[in-house]
């Protein structure tokens, strides 16, 4: 719900000059029945939403879009369990109508999907803004010595970051 803010939405609403219907768990009864009236009668031709926006009627759906599909919020674990991602391929499947599973990251499930052959990958050749990726250096830590578990070439590079006077964070697993 943090992607739905109303500067999401005026976004959208400038880039597609149509009529937009926003489905969260954040809304009033009254607003979300009538966003829910809005995409079941075809007055709105797009619908935002969250995890359960999937499950919304709509008489011309054409597309749809999971934006970060990696996202683990798209999993609803407590009552009523599903994942929106397979409930959009199956939505998709079942109305004939293109899924679009967005993300830098894909999740393992769809990658496999992907290596299977059942869905097809598409790349984008350039980042959003002309941003350039970032520097990386991959490491086997098979063959590079490690002291007390940290390899040199790590060593080095938070050394060079602390003598320029600036932050390191280091994420690490539970």
């Amino acid at each position: 719900e943090i992607g739905l803010t109303p500067q999401t939405i005026s976004r959208f609403k400038s880039r597609f000059n149509c009529d937009i219907a926003l489905l969260h768990s954040g809304l009033n009864d009254s607003k979300r029945l009538q966003a829910w009236q809005q995409a079941q009668t075809g007055k709105a031709s797009i619908i935002l939403g969250t995890r359960s926006a999937i499950y919304t009627p709509l008489p011309r759906l054409g597309l749809i879009i999971l934006d970060e599909e990696h996202d683990l919020s798209y999993k609803q674990q407590e009552g009523f369990r599903y994942h929106a991602r397979d409930v959009a391929l199956y939505r998709g499947n079942l109305q004939g109508c293109p899924i679009l599973l967005g993300s830098a990251t894909p999740s393992i499930d769809s990658y496999h999907l992907v290596e299977t052959g059942k869905l097809t990958a598409l790349q984008l050749n350039q980042r959003a803004g002309h941003a350039l990726l970032p520097k990386m250096h991959l490491i086997d830590l098979k063959i590079v010595k490690k002291q007390h578990g940290i390899s040199q070439p790590l060593i080095e590079q938070i050394k060079n970051t602390l003598a320029r006077k600036e932050q390191v964070l280091i994420f690490l697993n539970r």
